[in-house]
Formats: C-alpha cells, sequence, structure tokens
C-alpha cells in the first residue's frame, strides 16, 4: 500500500511558534502502510482459535523496523492487554478492511505460549533496532501489563535469515530502579558497532523504572539520574488533536550526534515526558561499567513540546516528532541547540498525531539511493482517552524525502565540511552529579 498525501504549503507563523525558525515549502508525505486496528495472518484452520488470542482494541503499537524492501517489523508490547499470538510482528503481503494483516515474527514459535511458563520466548517489545551489523536488536521487557512474569532478555537476529544470533537475560534486579524500587519496563534504544562488528555495547532504556542498562557483551550493568532518566513532572500532560491526558514516561531517546561536529562522541537522551535534551559523553559511559563516574550535559533551550522520536540522517540532520504539534522538526549539529537553529519543515495536524516512531531508511524500490525519513503515527491520545473509532484510520507509517523535508531550512547542511566543536559549543551544559 502507498498513498500520496496531499502536498501542502508549510507556514508556522510567528504568533503560533514565536522562538522557533519559520519556513515554508511543499513538502511530499507518502502513506506506505495504514490500519484502522491489527487483524493477524491466520494459519489455515485456526482462524477461529487466533481470534480467541488477542483483543484488536487493545493492540497499539511503539515502534516498526524497515528492514529491506520486503521486510517491515512492527511492534505492540503487552502493556494493556493480554496477546497470545505475536507480540513482534511481520507486515505480511495480506490486508483486510482493516488493514495489512500481520504474521509473528521471526515465527510461531516465538510467540504462542500457555499460561506464560516458557520464558525464553518473546513476552513483550517495544522497540526496535538494527545495528551496521545486519542485526535486528530487541529486548524483551518479560511483562505482561504490569506484572513481570519473565526475566527481561536482549535478543538480536540475523537480518537476512532470522535466526537468533545473539541472547542475554537482564539480572532481574537491573529491571527495576534501585532507589525507589520502582518497576521498570526494558526496550532497545541504541547500538554501538566498532572494530568491524567485533564489539558492540548495547543500550537498554527503561522509562518506566527511570534508567539506562548497559551490556557490552560481557558485562551489564545500570545507570540512573532523576532529571535525565525521569518525567519532567511540568511536561507529563500531553495535548494531542485537543485531547489532554497524563504520561509519566522517561528515558527515551537514544541517539549518538554524527562523528565530524564534536571533539568526541556524545549521545543525546531525554525522558519522553520532557522539553529538555540532555547528552553524555560516550566515553562515560562505557567507563561507568567500571564505576566511573558520569558527567551529563543539559541542553540551554526549552523545545516547543514534548518529543516523541527523532533519528539523525546520514547527512547528519536530527529528525523528530513534537507530540503536541503533531509535527515534524529538525536540528543540524554544525549549529547551537537553540531556538534559532530549531525547524519545523512540516505540520499534518491528522496524519502525524502522536509519531511515536521515526526511521531513516536509505534507498527504496526506484528511489535507490535517496534517504527517507519514514514514521509511525498512532493517534495514541484517543487510546487513553478511550475514543477510539476503530471505522477509521488509527495507525500510519509514512515517509518522505530527507533532503526535500530540510531544503531550505536551518537544517540544511552547509555544503562545507563541518567544524568539529565541544558540546558546550552546541550549548550543552555540565550538569552536577
Amino acid at each position: 500500500m502507498q498513498t500520496t498525501l496531499p502536498v501542502r504549503a508549510i507556514w508556522i507563523l510567528p504568533m503560533i511558534l514565536p522562538a522557533f525558525f519559520a519556513v515554508s515549502m511543499c513538502v511530499e508525505l507518502r502513506t506506505e502502510y495504514e490500519w484502522k486496528y491489527f487483524e493477524y495472518k491466520y494459519d489455515i484452520g485456526r482462524k477461529d482459535q487466533w481470534k480467541e488470542m488477542y483483543n484488536y482494541r487493545t493492540l497499539i503499537p511503539t515502534d516498526f523496523l524497515r528492514v529491506s524492501e520486503n521486510k517491515t517489523l512492527i511492534a505492540t508490547p503487552q502493556a494493556r492487554n493480554q496477546n497470545d499470538i505475536s507480540r513482534l510482528s511481520r507486515i505480511s503481503a495480506e490486508s483486510s478492511d482493516s488493514g495489512p494483516l500481520l504474521e509473528p515474527y521471526p515465527s510461531n514459535a516465538w510467540h504462542i505460549t500457555f499460561f506464560y511458563l516458557y520464558c525464553p520466548k518473546i513476552t513483550s517489545v517495544s522497540k526496535i533496532f538494527m545495528d551496521d551489523c545486519n542485526r535486528i536488536w530487541v529486548v524483551d521487557s518479560g511483562k505482561l501489563r504490569d506484572l513481570q512474569i519473565c526475566p527481561p532478555q536482549i535478543l538480536a537476529f540475523d537480518a537476512d535469515t532470522d535466526e537468533l544470533v545473539e541472547k542475554f537475560v537482564i539480572p532481574m534486579e537491573l529491571a527495576r530502579n534501585s532507589k525507589t524500587r520502582r518497576p521498570g519496563r526494558l526496550q532497545i534504544q541504541f547500538v554501538e558497532t566498532k572494530d568491524s562488528c567485533s564489539k558492540t555495547w548495547v543500550y537498554v532504556g527503561d522509562p518506566e523504572g527511570y534508567g539506562m542498562v548497559i551490556w557490552d557483551g560481557k558485562d551489564v550493568w545500570r545507570l540512573e539520574n532523576d532529571e535525565v532518566y525521569g518525567p519532567d513532572k511540568t511536561a507529563t500532560t500531553f495535548d494531542v488533536d485537543g485531547q489532554r491526558f497524563d504520561q509519566e514516561v522517561g528515558a527515551s531517546g537514544f541517539v549518538v550526534i554524527p562523528p565530524g561536529f564534536l571533539h568526541e562522541d556524545y549521545m543525546m537522551l531525554r525522558p519522553v515526558a520532557s522539553q529538555k535534551a540532555y547528552a553524555v559523553k560516550v566515553e562515560d559511559l562505557h567507563n561507568s561499567k567500571d564505576g566511573k563516574p558520569v558527567t551529563y550535559y543539559k541542553g540551554n533551550v526549552t523545545l516547543p513540546s514534548q518529543e516523541l522520536t527523532r533519528a539523525f540522517s546520514e547527512s547528519g540532520a536530527l529528525i523528530g516528532s513534537l507530540a503536541s504539534q503533531s509535527a515534524l522538526s529538525c536540528w543540524y549539529p554544525e549549529n547551537p541547540l537553540a531556538a534559532e537553529y530549531i525547524g519545523i519543515p512540516l505540520r499534518d495536524p491528522v496524519a502525524l498525531q502522536y509519531a511515536v516512531s521515526g526511521k531513516i531508511v536509505r534507498g527504496k524500490g526506484s528511489r535507490s539511493g535517496d534517504e527517507e525519513f519514514w514514521i509511525l503515527s498512532t493517534r495514541n491520545q484517543r487510546f487513553a482517552t478511550n475514543t477510539v473509532n476503530f471505522n477509521e484510520t488509527n495507525f500510519r507509517i509514512m515517509s518522505v524525502n530527507v533532503a526535500e523535508l530540510i531544503n531550505g531550512t536551518v537544517c540544511e547542511p552547509s555544503g562545507g565540511t563541518p567544524k568539529e566543536s565541544t558540546i558546550e559549543d552546541k550549548f550543552f551544559f555540565k550538569m552536577e552529579n
């Protein structure tokens, strides 16, 4: 399925966003997939049995991954209701009136369980990440709604064969806050690879227990900081399409600033319920394994809204989605992270409602070689307020050409070689430990 939404001129008037850069341009937002609700591709002769194993009204996607032209995955965690078919699915080539049908990934055997007595199977997945070594990474939180029924585990699959290539069970004491004992819900955030894939660091966010878990292929440990990983109490109310709801969601949005902009490697991160930006030196994260102190940096800007997702393009542009704006934002790290350097290149009050996941996709079909930003929107505000209409389109995966999106904005590369600078030059300043 692929449709093109009407091309529109995007005007951000000064009276609406007085502090942020305004642009006007025409951008093409293409719909790759859309659903009213999710249904599964049933095994022959098991349709009635499978329909009893899930409730489509509680299936809400939280992430997706475009693996290849013929393989796109989608995550529907068990945060609201039990789903005995699949918590991680592949979008099939078949469709129903509700939209494209899903099928369990990597296979049925990884999902269908009886009373969850067989914990090595997948219990619940929220996020999906593909590294530079052709591996698909997920963290199975082990949770059914708020119950920790299995230990959390890190899993990696070969993107070509779908075979399991890595597995690590995370100790239960790292799956909750060490001080408050608040239960967590672990999810993959970022995977760093070096030395021709011989060295890997897996960064796991805990948006409910407020922390970060790091696994370096051998050891695993947890970091915590109430401000960096926990929600900002002033930003827990979300306003999307005129509907307000509260979420105390923390650690998310882990991205590493591309090389060439800073003297050292830095990871940017932030809580979902926040309008602030934070950064930390990657070397500090590596060394924290030995108990060495971690220095965090706080951005000197307040974003116009909570940011739900973000990703760096190959050119270096950071593209994200703003919850209350139903819009895409951008920033080019050659510039400081300041209001005048944050662009709002695209707003769509219908299609971009609560866009929870964004990915950079490089080359697809006739547009091979082009770089695209793919995004998943969910209308999550309607699920939070129990106002969902399942006769309407509620979920969309869309794409936009990156060069066209940032063309003419403050996020467009200057064309020259960026000058390496310090994190303070980007208006990030040290926080007290």
